[in-house]
C-alpha cells in the first residue's frame, strides 16, 4: 500500500499539457530506506498499468530498471518526473535528478506500447529495514496547460 497516492482526472479544458511531479529526498546515513515511485494508469482497458517506476535507494536511482544515477546518503536530491499529455503527446516519461552538490542526471523512458493515454496516479511507497529513514519534502504535482499555438496572420498582398 502506498504512503502517498495522488490521483488526477484531466478536465476537458486541460486535455493537453505537461504533467509533472517534483519532490526532494534525503536518505539517513545510518539506515537508509528505499523509495518506490510509480506513475500508473487506472481504468485502462487492460486494467492497472505502470507507465514508469523509479526506485530510489542506497544502490542509486533506476527508471524502469535502467540505472540513472548513484546516490549518497545524507545528501538532498531533487526529482522531477514529467510526461506530456494530450492526443498529440509523445508517450514517454522524463526524469531529471539533481543533487545539492550540483550534479545532474536525466533519463527518458517511452511507454507508447501501453494501452492508455497518460498516467492517472502518482504513488510513493517506502520499503526497507525496520527503523530505516528517508525524508521527503516539497512534493508538488502540477498540470501545466499546453501553450497556445501562435498563428501568424497572412501577409497582405502587395498593391
Amino acid at each position: 500500500m502506498p504512503l502517498i497516492a495522488a490521483a488526477w482526472n484531466l478536465p476537458p479544458d486541460r486535455a493537453a499539457g505537461r504533467l509533472q511531479a517534483s519532490f526532494d529526498v534525503r536518505f539517513a546515513p545510518e539506515v537508509p530506506a528505499e523509495l518506490i515511485v510509480d506513475l500508473v494508469a487506472e481504468g485502462s482497458p487492460a486494467g492497472r498499468q505502470t507507465a514508469g517506476q523509479v526506485v530510489i535507494g542506497s544502490g542509486g536511482v533506476t527508471l524502469n530498471r535502467r540505472r540513472v544515477a548513484p546516490l549518497r546518503a545524507g545528501v538532498w536530491y531533487r526529482f522531477d518526473l514529467a510526461c506530456e499529455v494530450g492526443p498529440a503527446a509523445a508517450k514517454s516519461l522524463s526524469l531529471t535528478l539533481g543533487s545539492e552538490k550540483g550534479e545532474t542526471w536525466t533519463a527518458t523512458m517511452p511507454y507508447e506500447d501501453l494501452p492508455f493515454e497518460h498516467p492517472t496516479q502518482l504513488q510513493l511507497t517506502s520499503v526497507g529495514r525496520q527503523r530505516s529513514e528517508l525524508l521527503i519534502d516539497n512534493l508538488v504535482v502540477t498540470l501545466e496547460p499546453e501553450p497556445p499555438s501562435v498563428t501568424t496572420p497572412p501577409a497582405e498582398a502587395p498593391q
